[in-house]
């Protein structure tokens, strides 16, 4: 009775601790927009490979030689690389971020 008197609220002593318990909720990552997550075909390679070392299609364009609309049309698969831009794209492709 004399620990009633003293604690309006009996649950307070309760609820004031910390838990035990730590939960960690992981949070999925979020990609930027058209990026592909598995890519199976050329152009998605091409298209994660540019998005990872954050490059925009005009700068693949420059470095392979090609206009932007060519990037874009190898990565939508409307169209495959002729042989002598092969080469430039394997170049392109043995290229890695800086990390």
């Amino acid at each position: 009775m004399l620990a009633a008197a003293m604690n309006p609220c009996p649950f307070v002593a309760f609820f004031s601790t910390k838990p035990k318990l730590k939960l960690t909720i992981k949070r999925p990552e979020k990609y930027p927009k058209g990026y592909p997550i598995k890519p199976k075909t050329f152009g998605e390679k091409l298209r994660k490979h540019r998005m990872d070392l954050g490059l925009f299609q005009k700068d693949v364009a420059k470095f392979i030689g090609v206009s932007t609309d060519t990037i874009t049309y190898w990565e939508k698969g409307r169209t495959e690389p002729s042989k002598k831009n092969i080469v430039k794209i394997k170049e392109f492709l043995k290229l890695r971020g800086k990390s």
